[in-house]
């Protein structure tokens, strides 16, 4: 097994946040895929099971919060992880601002 891939299993059983959606791992990783996919399967069958329990999280937080905390919680995963190119952080702070627009514009509308 390559060593890079060993390296990795280890870390994501004490920092599985860092293979989720935004986190530091995940840009690797996807630039890897694919010259390396065979190689890194073991990876993305661990991801596959930390995504299938967050997907199900994210599910119940959307249910119970109307998804405004679940966008928050998203935007700020994104802006943390430190492997994002300018166009993604570009991309994320447009997404901020439309979060933030929404919510702006959902209180107008409720005050008139």
């Amino acid at each position: 097994m390559n060593e890079g891939v060993q390296i990795l299993l280890e870390r994501i059983k004490t920092h599985p946040e860092e293979f989720m959606k935004g986190g530091r791992w995940t840009y690797l990783l996807s630039e890897y895929m694919e010259y390396l996919p065979e190689e890194l399967k073991p990876i993305t069958d661990e991801v596959r099971n930390l995504i299938k329990d967050e997907f199900t999280r994210d599910v119940m937080k959307e249910l119970i919060n109307g998804g405004e905390q679940a966008d928050d919680e998203w935007v700020d995963r994104v802006l943390a992880n430190k492997g994002l190119t300018t166009t993604a952080k570009g991309w994320a702070r447009s997404k901020i601002k439309t979060i933030y627009g929404r919510l702006a514009y959902d209180d107008i509308e409720k005050s008139s």
